[in-house]
């Protein structure tokens, strides 16, 4: 077999539209799962296997073959359905614990979905000065200028809603508005 016709399984025709779809089984499977995968015309699928072999030559086998079993019985599915129930009761208890102890000023977005929500500070307050205020409450975010390429978003900050029990979310955001308090007198 020719590694083209391991793209082009029998009975279907050859995909060959302009998308090139890509994701991952790290968020949906488990965090350490490093195995993603592609549904791109033939020609490009070839190119990114000559580009994947250049850096590392395999990804697991023992990786793809969990990921093929876990999709192939239906266990993904099951599982996606279990934790996206427990990603939105997360999300709603740090959505209104954000409601209940941030102060005015502040404002968050409400995602329909995901791991993340975003936190907007006044322009006068840098998250980089709130982590460590933060970390010494024993509470931790990622500050927003990360996430820029030109430098800005000094006054944002992403918040991760998908590895705390919703108590330890309310102790989390009620801890991290009083040291944001701190900074917006």
């Amino acid at each position: 077999m020719t590694l083209d016709s391991q793209f082009r399984p029998a009975g279907r025709s050859q995909y060959s539209g302009n998308v090139i779809y890509l994701s991952t089984f790290s968020k949906t499977l488990s965090p350490g799962v490093r195995l993603g995968w592609i549904v791109a015309p033939v020609e490009v699928i070839l190119k990114l296997v000559q580009a994947k072999q250049g850096t590392d030559l395999h990804t697991s086998t023992v990786s793809q073959m969990v990921a093929y079993e876990v999709a192939a019985g239906g266990f993904l599915d099951q599982h996606v359905k279990l934790i996206r129930a427990i990603y939105r009761e997360r999300r709603d208890t740090m959505l209104a614990s954000l409601k209940a102890h941030f102060p005015p000023g502040v404002t968050w977005t409400h995602p329909q979905g995901g791991l993340f929500l975003w936190l907007k500070f006044p322009e006068h307050v840098d998250s980089a000065d709130v982590l460590k205020a933060a970390i010494s409450q024993k509470v931790a975010f990622v500050p927003g200028e990360s996430f820029f390429v030109d430098g800005s978003g000094r006054n944002t900050a992403r918040l991760n809603f998908s590895n705390a029990s919703p108590e330890r979310i309310e102790e989390g955001i009620a801890r991290l508005a009083r040291c944001v308090g701190q900074f917006m007198r």
